[in-house]
């Protein structure tokens, strides 16, 4: 038995493979083998978007793992993945296309919604931590910051109280 990790080992060089021959097709311009791996990467989609949610439940059938290599083999051959498209996707996907699209619609409609609101929410909270931490940091200045120590003969920075009285015009400085 293959067990879990050689499992993906072997699934992950199936996917390191065809990728390398999409980098190919995709540098030397073939329409037609291009699209051969557009269609595996489609159906790899569809059958990784399946896979997770049924690892959750038949993860421990026997053989389970060897089967999901085998699958993914036989996917990687352009036959595999091409009748897996033509007799089951394509269909699937071209019945349900209409609900799909508005549902996607719908979804990133939603999705921008709650991320105004959720920015927002970020911005309000910092704003107003902000202003908290404002007032915290000149509320312990003012308590433990020690004024330095007023030389003889200077004034103090408090406010004078009573008659002040104005500088003179002299014109020189004291």
């Amino acid at each position: 038995m293959l067990g879990g990790f050689l499992s993906k080992l072997t699934c992950n060089a199936v996917l390191g493979w065809t990728a390398y021959k999409s980098y190919k097709a995709v540098s030397s311009n073939d329409i037609e083998q291009s699209k051969k791996l557009l269609v595996f990467w489609i159906v790899f989609a569809a059958l990784e978007w399946l896979m997770f949610w049924s690892d959750l439940i038949i993860f421990w059938f026997p053989f389970y793992y060897e089967a999901r290599v085998a699958l993914s083999l036989w996917i990687a051959s352009s036959h595999g993945s091409v009748y897996v498209y033509e007799s089951w996707l394509k269909p699937t996907l071209s019945h349900y296309e209409a609900q799909i699209d508005e549902y996607i619609v719908k979804s990133q409609r939603e999705a921008k919604a709650r991320a105004r609101y959720y920015l927002w929410w970020t911005v309000e909270y910092l704003r107003v931590s902000g202003q908290y931490l404002i007032a915290k940091g000149y509320e312990f200045l003012a308590e433990n910051v020690a004024r330095p120590p007023m030389k003889p003969g200077m004034k103090s920075c408090a406010p004078v109280q009573g008659n002040v009285e104005e500088p003179s015009n002299s014109g020189h400085l004291d």
